[in-house]
């Protein structure tokens, strides 16, 4: 599967946090609830770069997002792919981002609607570290695996839109 995407860098302090931005924000406050996330990897601390591999899902959706692949800088990953568990998705996006990441769902639903390519593309959410992208052909729930180097550290983290990874 081809990368089509532009990588966004982004930097987590401490662990890594992966979930449906509506889980964690609301309209009214300008908190960022990370302790409501489906999935943390701890470890995961140091510079990150997001970029999406396209999937044609078939006439109807066209080219869409097939994975988000998060690499950390640095990181050789070489071991077996762990089943991290299952992001629930309802917005149509997945964030990630880390627990001093702070932003409104005014703040990550700008990032999505207006990316360039909105459907193929991660976005930056602003004020953050977080990066947004979209869930392939929309809700449901998607596996997040990770590949961690020799340290034992995290060095790749897939969010599976497709379904067809499985856990070596």
């Amino acid at each position: 599967m081809p990368v089509t995407s532009a990588a966004v860098a982004f930097s987590v302090a401490g662990a890594l946090h992966l979930s449906d931005p509506c889980q964690i924000t609301s309209w009214d406050d300008d908190l960022t609830h990370w302790q409501n996330a489906d999935v943390i990897i701890p470890g995961a601390a140091g510079d990150w770069h997001a970029h999406v591999q396209a999937h044609d899902y078939g006439e109807f959706f066209g080219s869409r997002a097939g994975r988000l692949v998060l690499l950390r800088d640095g990181a050789a990953p070489a071991g077996p792919l762990r089943d991290a568990g299952t992001v629930a998705v309802d917005s149509g996006t997945v964030v990630a981002g880390g627990p001093g990441d702070r932003f409104t769902e005014c703040d990550w639903q700008d990032a999505y609607l207006n990316g360039d390519d909105r459907l193929l593309s991660p976005a930056k959410v602003p004020g953050s570290q977080a990066v947004i992208c979209p869930s392939g052909i929309g809700d449901g729930g998607y596996g997040v695996f990770v590949r961690c180097d020799a340290s034992g550290r995290p060095g790749e983290i897939i969010v599976d839109f497709l379904g067809d990874l499985s856990a070596s």
